[in-house]
Protein backbone atom coordinates (compact mmCIF):
# COMPACT_ATOMS: atom_id res chain seq x y z
CA UNK A 1 0.00 0.00 0.00
CA UNK A 2 1.57 3.96 -1.19
CA UNK A 3 1.50 5.90 1.51
CA UNK A 4 -0.63 8.88 0.94
CA UNK A 5 1.45 11.56 2.12
CA UNK A 6 4.45 10.80 0.09
CA UNK A 7 5.28 13.33 -2.92
CA UNK A 8 4.96 12.17 -6.81
CA UNK A 9 8.62 12.80 -7.02
CA UNK A 10 9.02 9.99 -4.26
CA UNK A 11 6.55 7.52 -5.55
CA UNK A 12 8.07 7.73 -9.33
CA UNK A 13 11.73 6.94 -7.36
CA UNK A 14 10.17 4.30 -5.27
CA UNK A 15 9.03 2.78 -8.34
CA UNK A 16 12.17 2.86 -9.95
CA UNK A 17 14.26 0.97 -7.40
CA UNK A 18 11.74 -1.64 -6.84
CA UNK A 19 11.78 -2.67 -10.40
CA UNK A 20 15.67 -2.05 -10.60
CA UNK A 21 15.83 -4.50 -7.48
CA UNK A 22 13.95 -6.94 -8.86
CA UNK A 23 15.96 -7.45 -11.99
CA UNK A 24 19.04 -7.74 -9.86
CA UNK A 25 17.58 -10.64 -7.56
CA UNK A 26 16.61 -11.97 -10.69
CA UNK A 27 20.16 -12.42 -12.30
CA UNK A 28 21.82 -13.46 -9.32
CA UNK A 29 19.57 -16.32 -9.13
CA UNK A 30 20.02 -17.17 -12.98
CA UNK A 31 23.82 -16.75 -12.33
CA UNK A 32 23.35 -19.25 -9.52
CA UNK A 33 21.56 -21.67 -11.80
CA UNK A 34 24.56 -21.59 -13.80
CA UNK A 35 27.01 -22.11 -11.72
CA UNK A 36 29.76 -24.81 -10.91
CA UNK A 37 29.99 -27.60 -13.36
CA UNK A 38 30.71 -30.09 -10.23
CA UNK A 39 27.32 -29.34 -8.46
CA UNK A 40 25.53 -32.05 -8.12
CA UNK A 41 22.71 -32.76 -10.73
CA UNK A 42 19.79 -32.69 -7.92
CA UNK A 43 21.35 -29.37 -6.53
CA UNK A 44 21.16 -27.93 -10.46
CA UNK A 45 17.43 -28.99 -10.17
CA UNK A 46 15.94 -27.52 -7.16
CA UNK A 47 18.44 -24.05 -7.93
CA UNK A 48 16.26 -23.78 -11.22
CA UNK A 49 13.10 -24.93 -9.41
CA UNK A 50 13.89 -21.86 -7.09
CA UNK A 51 14.82 -19.60 -10.52
CA UNK A 52 10.95 -20.48 -11.66
CA UNK A 53 9.62 -19.76 -8.65
CA UNK A 54 10.80 -16.22 -8.70
CA UNK A 55 9.72 -15.01 -11.38
CA UNK A 56 6.31 -16.94 -12.00
CA UNK A 57 3.54 -17.54 -9.89
CA UNK A 58 3.18 -20.68 -7.78
CA UNK A 59 1.18 -23.55 -9.39
CA UNK A 60 -1.72 -24.60 -6.81
CA UNK A 61 -0.96 -28.06 -5.17
CA UNK A 62 -1.35 -31.22 -6.83
CA UNK A 63 -4.31 -33.16 -5.59
CA UNK A 64 -3.98 -36.29 -3.17
CA UNK A 65 -3.90 -39.67 -5.40
CA UNK A 66 -7.30 -41.61 -4.86
CA UNK A 67 -7.22 -44.47 -1.80
CA UNK A 68 -7.49 -47.25 -4.14
CA UNK A 69 -3.84 -45.73 -5.56
CA UNK A 70 -2.52 -45.64 -2.68
CA UNK A 71 -3.05 -48.92 -1.62
CA UNK A 72 -1.02 -50.27 -4.37
CA UNK A 73 2.21 -48.88 -3.28
CA UNK A 74 4.52 -51.42 -1.45
CA UNK A 75 4.59 -50.52 2.52
CA UNK A 76 7.82 -49.78 3.61
CA UNK A 77 9.45 -52.76 6.10
CA UNK A 78 8.78 -50.71 9.41
CA UNK A 79 5.02 -49.97 8.02
CA UNK A 80 4.06 -53.77 9.11
CA UNK A 81 3.25 -55.07 12.47
CA UNK A 82 5.06 -58.50 13.37
CA UNK A 83 1.81 -60.47 14.58
CA UNK A 84 4.05 -62.46 16.63
CA UNK A 85 5.51 -59.37 18.37
CA UNK A 86 2.92 -58.43 21.48
CA UNK A 87 1.59 -54.98 21.57
CA UNK A 88 3.25 -52.90 23.99
CA UNK A 89 1.76 -52.75 27.79
CA UNK A 90 0.01 -50.12 28.18
CA UNK A 91 1.11 -47.13 30.58
CA UNK A 92 -2.09 -44.94 30.75
CA UNK A 93 -2.97 -44.71 34.08
CA UNK A 94 -0.72 -47.47 35.80
CA UNK A 95 0.02 -47.85 39.01
CA UNK A 96 2.38 -50.25 40.88
CA UNK A 97 0.39 -53.25 42.53
CA UNK A 98 0.46 -53.10 46.10
CA UNK A 99 1.97 -56.18 47.89
CA UNK A 100 -0.82 -58.97 48.71
CA UNK A 101 -0.70 -59.74 52.54
CA UNK A 102 -3.43 -61.89 54.35
CA UNK A 103 -5.03 -61.38 57.81
CA UNK A 104 -3.63 -63.79 60.49
CA UNK A 105 -5.90 -64.08 63.82
CA UNK A 106 -3.51 -64.25 66.56
CA UNK A 107 -4.03 -63.82 70.53
CA UNK A 108 -2.64 -60.59 70.61
CA UNK A 109 -4.88 -59.08 67.39
CA UNK A 110 -5.58 -59.48 63.95
CA UNK A 111 -1.83 -59.35 61.91
CA UNK A 112 -1.51 -58.36 58.61
CA UNK A 113 1.19 -59.90 56.91
CA UNK A 114 3.12 -60.66 53.39
CA UNK A 115 1.08 -63.52 51.15
CA UNK A 116 4.60 -64.79 50.38
CA UNK A 117 7.22 -63.79 53.24
CA UNK A 118 10.93 -63.56 51.61
CA UNK A 119 12.66 -62.76 54.81
CA UNK A 120 11.33 -64.28 57.89
CA UNK A 121 13.04 -64.43 61.25
CA UNK A 122 12.12 -66.60 64.06
CA UNK A 123 13.04 -65.58 67.43
CA UNK A 124 13.45 -68.66 69.56
CA UNK A 125 13.97 -72.31 68.81
CA UNK A 126 10.21 -73.52 68.79
CA UNK A 127 9.16 -70.63 66.47
CA UNK A 128 11.83 -71.79 63.76
CA UNK A 129 11.23 -75.85 64.41
CA UNK A 130 7.14 -74.74 63.54
CA UNK A 131 8.40 -72.62 60.18
CA UNK A 132 10.63 -75.54 59.36
CA UNK A 133 8.10 -78.06 60.00
CA UNK A 134 5.76 -77.00 56.82
CA UNK A 135 9.24 -76.11 54.77
CA UNK A 136 9.70 -72.86 55.43
CA UNK A 137 13.08 -71.95 56.14
CA UNK A 138 14.02 -69.11 58.29
CA UNK A 139 16.38 -65.87 57.07
CA UNK A 140 17.49 -66.36 60.70
CA UNK A 141 16.69 -67.71 64.06
CA UNK A 142 17.34 -66.16 68.23
CA UNK A 143 18.51 -69.28 70.30
CA UNK A 144 16.82 -67.77 73.02
CA UNK A 145 16.03 -71.12 75.49
CA UNK A 146 19.63 -72.39 74.26
CA UNK A 147 17.43 -75.88 73.86
CA UNK A 148 20.28 -78.77 72.98
CA UNK A 149 17.63 -80.49 70.92
CA UNK A 150 15.98 -77.23 68.88
CA UNK A 151 19.12 -75.82 68.47
CA UNK A 152 20.37 -79.18 66.63
CA UNK A 153 18.17 -78.81 64.08
CA UNK A 154 18.11 -75.82 63.26
CA UNK A 155 22.17 -75.46 62.68
CA UNK A 156 21.81 -78.43 60.67
CA UNK A 157 19.84 -75.70 58.41
CA UNK A 158 22.97 -73.68 58.32
CA UNK A 159 20.98 -70.94 58.70
CA UNK A 160 22.19 -67.53 60.62
CA UNK A 161 21.75 -67.71 64.81
CA UNK A 162 22.29 -65.59 67.68
CA UNK A 163 22.57 -66.18 71.33
CA UNK A 164 19.46 -64.47 73.02
CA UNK A 165 17.64 -64.67 76.52
CA UNK A 166 13.88 -65.37 76.82
CA UNK A 167 11.93 -61.59 76.81
CA UNK A 168 14.97 -59.76 76.12
CA UNK A 169 16.68 -59.35 72.62
CA UNK A 170 18.71 -57.80 70.57
CA UNK A 171 16.59 -55.51 68.16
CA UNK A 172 19.36 -53.68 66.36
CA UNK A 173 20.59 -57.14 65.32
CA UNK A 174 16.83 -58.84 64.63
CA UNK A 175 16.01 -55.15 62.56
CA UNK A 176 19.69 -55.66 60.40
CA UNK A 177 17.86 -58.95 59.18
CA UNK A 178 15.86 -57.01 57.07
CA UNK A 179 12.79 -59.32 57.71
CA UNK A 180 9.49 -59.26 56.33
CA UNK A 181 7.82 -61.67 58.86
CA UNK A 182 8.99 -62.07 62.57
CA UNK A 183 7.68 -65.01 64.23
CA UNK A 184 7.65 -65.38 67.95
CA UNK A 185 6.52 -67.67 71.52
CA UNK A 186 3.55 -66.30 73.15
CA UNK A 187 3.12 -66.01 76.80
CA UNK A 188 3.33 -63.02 79.53
CA UNK A 189 6.82 -62.27 79.40
CA UNK A 190 6.72 -61.89 75.54
CA UNK A 191 3.71 -59.66 75.63
CA UNK A 192 5.52 -56.25 76.03
CA UNK A 193 7.96 -57.53 73.36
CA UNK A 194 5.42 -57.84 70.55
CA UNK A 195 4.71 -54.30 69.90
CA UNK A 196 8.30 -53.67 69.29
CA UNK A 197 9.05 -56.68 67.16
CA UNK A 198 6.23 -55.38 65.30
CA UNK A 199 8.13 -51.72 64.85
CA UNK A 200 10.33 -54.09 62.93
CA UNK A 201 8.10 -55.90 61.00
CA UNK A 202 4.80 -57.29 60.98
CA UNK A 203 5.06 -60.12 64.01
CA UNK A 204 2.61 -63.25 64.38
CA UNK A 205 2.96 -64.87 68.18
CA UNK A 206 2.40 -68.41 68.29
CA UNK A 207 0.16 -69.40 71.54
CA UNK A 208 1.59 -70.77 74.61
CA UNK A 209 0.13 -72.82 76.15
CA UNK A 210 -2.53 -73.78 73.66
CA UNK A 211 -3.24 -77.10 71.68
CA UNK A 212 -0.77 -77.93 69.68
CA UNK A 213 -2.47 -78.48 66.17
CA UNK A 214 -3.77 -74.59 66.79
CA UNK A 215 -0.13 -73.87 66.66
CA UNK A 216 0.58 -75.98 63.89
CA UNK A 217 -2.85 -74.62 61.59
CA UNK A 218 -1.72 -71.40 62.67
CA UNK A 219 1.81 -71.99 61.05
CA UNK A 220 0.24 -73.21 58.05
CA UNK A 221 -1.98 -70.28 57.62
CA UNK A 222 0.45 -67.78 57.86
CA UNK A 223 3.10 -69.26 55.55
CA UNK A 224 0.47 -70.35 52.85
CA UNK A 225 1.29 -73.94 53.68
CA UNK A 226 -2.15 -75.15 55.19
CA UNK A 227 -1.84 -78.36 53.34
CA UNK A 228 1.57 -79.53 54.81
CA UNK A 229 0.13 -78.56 58.52
CA UNK A 230 -2.90 -81.01 57.90
CA UNK A 231 -0.62 -83.86 56.79
CA UNK A 232 1.38 -83.63 59.24
CA UNK A 233 -1.45 -83.50 61.94
CA UNK A 234 -2.79 -86.46 60.78
CA UNK A 235 -0.14 -88.37 60.88
CA UNK A 236 0.26 -87.19 64.14
CA UNK A 237 -2.77 -88.35 65.57
CA UNK A 238 -2.92 -91.72 63.57
CA UNK A 239 -0.30 -92.55 66.14
CA UNK A 240 -1.27 -91.31 68.82
CA UNK A 241 -4.76 -93.01 68.04
CA UNK A 242 -3.07 -96.47 67.67
CA UNK A 243 -0.60 -96.14 70.95
CA UNK A 244 -4.17 -95.63 72.82
CA UNK A 245 -5.72 -98.48 71.26
CA UNK A 246 -2.81 -100.49 72.17
CA UNK A 247 -3.54 -100.17 75.86
CA UNK A 248 -6.87 -102.04 75.75
CA UNK A 249 -8.68 -101.82 78.78
CA UNK A 250 -5.78 -101.35 81.56
CA UNK A 251 -4.92 -97.28 81.15
CA UNK A 252 -1.10 -97.13 82.70
CA UNK A 253 -0.62 -94.16 84.99
CA UNK A 254 2.40 -91.57 84.02
CA UNK A 255 4.10 -89.44 86.38
CA UNK A 256 6.58 -86.88 84.76
CA UNK A 257 8.90 -84.61 87.06
CA UNK A 258 11.99 -82.50 86.76
CA UNK A 259 14.21 -80.15 88.51
CA UNK A 260 16.66 -77.39 87.84
CA UNK A 261 17.93 -74.23 89.20
CA UNK A 262 15.54 -71.90 87.22
CA UNK A 263 12.54 -73.25 88.90
CA UNK A 264 13.00 -76.01 90.91
CA UNK A 265 11.19 -79.24 91.23
CA UNK A 266 8.06 -79.21 89.06
CA UNK A 267 5.91 -81.34 86.83
CA UNK A 268 3.36 -80.63 84.19
CA UNK A 269 -0.18 -79.60 84.56
CA UNK A 270 -3.03 -79.91 82.50
CA UNK A 271 -3.86 -77.20 80.38
CA UNK A 272 -0.65 -77.66 78.34
CA UNK A 273 -0.25 -79.64 74.90
CA UNK A 274 2.22 -82.26 76.10
CA UNK A 275 -0.37 -83.04 78.64
CA UNK A 276 -2.41 -83.35 76.48
CA UNK A 277 -1.31 -85.81 74.32
CA UNK A 278 -0.47 -87.92 77.24
CA UNK A 279 -3.94 -88.16 77.61
CA UNK A 280 -5.21 -88.70 73.86
CA UNK A 281 -2.37 -91.66 74.12
CA UNK A 282 -4.55 -93.28 76.57
CA UNK A 283 -2.08 -92.52 79.85
CA UNK A 284 -3.72 -91.39 83.33
CA UNK A 285 -2.05 -89.44 85.47
CA UNK A 286 -1.13 -89.27 89.50
CA UNK A 287 -3.39 -87.46 91.21
CA UNK A 288 -1.57 -83.89 91.35
CA UNK A 289 -0.79 -83.77 87.85
CA UNK A 290 -4.38 -83.42 86.89
CA UNK A 291 -4.61 -79.94 88.45
CA UNK A 292 -4.17 -77.33 86.33
CA UNK A 293 -0.66 -75.66 85.45
CA UNK A 294 0.23 -72.41 87.41
CA UNK A 295 3.21 -71.68 85.19
CA UNK A 296 3.13 -72.51 81.06
CA UNK A 297 2.66 -75.96 81.39
CA UNK A 298 4.04 -76.61 84.78
CA UNK A 299 2.90 -76.84 88.69
CA UNK A 300 6.25 -75.93 90.35
CA UNK A 301 6.23 -78.76 93.94
CA UNK A 302 8.05 -79.19 97.06
CA UNK A 303 10.43 -82.26 97.23
CA UNK A 304 8.73 -83.26 99.62
CA UNK A 305 5.91 -84.19 97.98
CA UNK A 306 7.25 -86.29 95.53
CA UNK A 307 5.83 -89.50 96.83
CA UNK A 308 2.55 -88.01 95.68
CA UNK A 309 3.63 -88.44 92.41
CA UNK A 310 4.51 -91.95 92.17
CA UNK A 311 3.13 -94.04 89.07
CA UNK A 312 3.11 -97.26 86.70
CA UNK A 313 5.87 -95.03 84.77
CA UNK A 314 8.19 -92.29 85.87
CA UNK A 315 9.75 -90.01 83.27
CA UNK A 316 12.76 -87.49 84.20
CA UNK A 317 12.92 -84.56 82.56
CA UNK A 318 16.63 -84.06 81.63
CA UNK A 319 19.14 -82.33 79.08
CA UNK A 320 18.72 -78.86 79.97
CA UNK A 321 21.56 -77.81 83.24
CA UNK A 322 19.44 -74.76 83.56
CA UNK A 323 15.92 -75.90 83.70
CA UNK A 324 16.16 -79.76 83.59
CA UNK A 325 18.33 -81.58 85.41
CA UNK A 326 18.05 -85.23 86.26
CA UNK A 327 20.92 -85.37 88.30
CA UNK A 328 19.24 -83.24 90.41
CA UNK A 329 16.29 -84.33 90.32
CA UNK A 330 17.70 -88.17 91.11
CA UNK A 331 19.50 -86.91 93.79
CA UNK A 332 16.54 -86.41 96.08
CA UNK A 333 15.95 -88.74 98.70
CA UNK A 334 12.16 -88.53 98.20
CA UNK A 335 13.00 -89.38 94.32
CA UNK A 336 14.40 -92.78 95.35
CA UNK A 337 11.97 -93.26 97.79
CA UNK A 338 9.13 -93.93 94.61
CA UNK A 339 8.16 -97.66 93.91
CA UNK A 340 8.37 -96.88 89.84
CA UNK A 341 12.42 -96.17 91.01
CA UNK A 342 13.00 -98.69 92.72
CA UNK A 343 11.52 -101.39 90.10
CA UNK A 344 13.05 -99.63 86.98
CA UNK A 345 10.37 -97.83 85.87
CA UNK A 346 11.42 -94.79 85.51
CA UNK A 347 13.75 -93.05 82.41
CA UNK A 348 15.02 -90.04 81.52
CA UNK A 349 13.19 -88.19 78.23
CA UNK A 350 14.12 -84.52 76.90
CA UNK A 351 12.79 -82.07 79.03
CA UNK A 352 13.42 -79.23 76.02
CA UNK A 353 10.86 -81.45 73.79
CA UNK A 354 8.91 -82.71 76.60
CA UNK A 355 7.72 -78.68 77.54
CA UNK A 356 7.70 -77.32 74.07
CA UNK A 357 4.61 -76.83 71.89
CA UNK A 358 5.41 -77.44 68.26
CA UNK A 359 4.62 -80.21 65.99
CA UNK A 360 7.87 -81.79 65.92
CA UNK A 361 8.11 -81.62 69.32
CA UNK A 362 5.28 -83.10 69.65
CA UNK A 363 5.69 -85.74 67.20
CA UNK A 364 9.02 -86.39 69.33
CA UNK A 365 6.80 -87.16 72.89
CA UNK A 366 4.79 -89.41 70.60
CA UNK A 367 7.48 -91.56 69.76
CA UNK A 368 8.56 -91.99 73.71
CA UNK A 369 5.14 -92.50 74.57
CA UNK A 370 5.16 -95.20 72.06
CA UNK A 371 8.26 -96.92 73.56
CA UNK A 372 6.86 -96.16 77.05
CA UNK A 373 3.19 -98.22 76.23
CA UNK A 374 5.58 -101.05 74.37
CA UNK A 375 7.60 -101.61 77.72
CA UNK A 376 10.89 -100.73 76.32
CA UNK A 377 11.86 -97.64 78.38
CA UNK A 378 15.18 -97.87 77.50
CA UNK A 379 13.92 -97.03 73.50
CA UNK A 380 13.24 -93.32 74.34
CA UNK A 381 14.51 -90.39 72.05
CA UNK A 382 17.82 -89.16 72.70
CA UNK A 383 19.65 -86.30 71.76
CA UNK A 384 21.50 -88.89 69.10
CA UNK A 385 18.23 -89.35 67.34
CA UNK A 386 17.52 -86.39 66.42
CA UNK A 387 18.53 -86.16 62.80
CA UNK A 388 17.01 -89.23 62.22
CA UNK A 389 13.46 -88.32 64.17
CA UNK A 390 13.18 -85.26 62.51
CA UNK A 391 13.55 -86.76 58.51
CA UNK A 392 11.06 -88.88 60.19
CA UNK A 393 8.41 -86.49 61.15
CA UNK A 394 9.50 -84.87 57.86
CA UNK A 395 8.02 -87.56 55.93
CA UNK A 396 4.69 -87.08 57.70
CA UNK A 397 4.16 -84.66 54.69
CA UNK A 398 6.14 -85.89 52.45
CA UNK A 399 9.12 -83.86 52.99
Amino acid sequence: MTNPFASPAKIHLSRLLCRLLAVTVAMALIVAACGDDDDAEANSGSATAASSSASEPAEPAAEAEPAEEAEDAEPTPTSVPDPEEPEPASTEDEQPAASATIAVDTQWGVVEVPAEAQSVVAVDEYSALSLLSVGVTPRAAVKTFQAAIPGSIIDETGIETIDGAFGEYNYEIIAGWQPDLIVMVGGPETEPVWPLMSEIAPTVVLPFPAPWEDVLELTGQLTGREGVAAALAAGITEQVTEIAAAHGDAAPTLGVLANGPAFGVLTLGQGGPISAIIQDAGFSRPAPELEPATFGQSIIISEELLPEHDADVVVVLGGNEQFFSAELLTSLPTYASLAAVQDGRATEVSGDVWTAFDAFSIYWVVQDLAAIQAGSLDEVITADDASEVWAAFLALAGG
